[in-house]
């Protein structure tokens, strides 16, 4: 955009070019329905010509006429910088929708956006149903169903294992390594349980280190 590029705009320039118009001095002062030629360079006459059509017509027109009764008792000729135009623009609470495209102009630098600090991925919990837990568990301690039984209404100790509580729409999940420890402070012998483990590889590595200095 090379009006960007001038040193100054007239309070006329300015309100066209913040609307999304090329300035013309005479449609200023047309009629508020006249069309008037846009930014990216097509004239009126050549999209009634081409039929062709400005999505932001009617944005525009009602931009500009904002702006304009905002300068009723201003002189037109009125001269400053683009940038300084531009901030006079969002002290009104508007912004042009063309200044993101224009940010790597030396005459209108982007705005400052502060960075946003970017919150680290939470991990995903490690866990699993209950229908798992009795399949793994079973006929230790309890059977399949006792198992479902318990874990429905569990102890504390055995809510201890639980990594999430659940809820309706959402089955509770279990810590398999937490549960075999569980089982390990009932009495069950550590063989026994590491035979579970060889059928759940994706346990096992947790189940070694969290029994690394239990006892035989």
């Amino acid at each position: 955009m090379d009006w960007l590029k001038h040193d100054l705009w007239t309070r006329q320039q300015a309100i066209q070019l913040l609307a999304g118009y090329l300035p013309s001095l005479s449609e200023f002062a047309l009629s508020d329905t006249q069309p008037r030629d846009g930014l990216d360079g097509i004239t009126s006459l050549q999209r009634g010509v081409n039929g062709l059509f400005n999505p932001r017509q009617d944005e525009c027109l009602r931009d500009f006429l904002s702006l304009k009764s905002y300068s009723e008792n201003s002189p037109s000729n009125e001269t400053r910088k683009p940038q300084e135009w531009i901030e006079w623009a969002k002290g009104k609470d508007f912004t042009p929708y063309w200044l993101e495209y224009a940010a790597n102009t030396q005459s209108a630098p982007a705005p400052k956006v502060e960075a946003v600090p970017v919150k680290p991925p939470v991990p995903a919990i490690k866990g699993v149903d209950k229908r798992k837990v009795q399949a793994a568990f079973q006929h230790i301690k309890w059977d399949y169903d006792h198992w479902g039984k318990n874990l429905a209404s569990p102890s504390n100790k055995l809510k201890a294992c639980r990594v999430s509580p659940g809820s309706k729409k959402a089955s509770a999940l279990w810590n398999l390594a937490d549960i075999a420890l569980y089982l390990l402070d009932e009495g069950i012998v550590r063989k026994t349980l590491d035979t579970v483990f060889l059928r759940l590889p994706d346990w096992a590595a947790e189940w070694r280190e969290k029994t690394t200095l239990e006892p035989d």
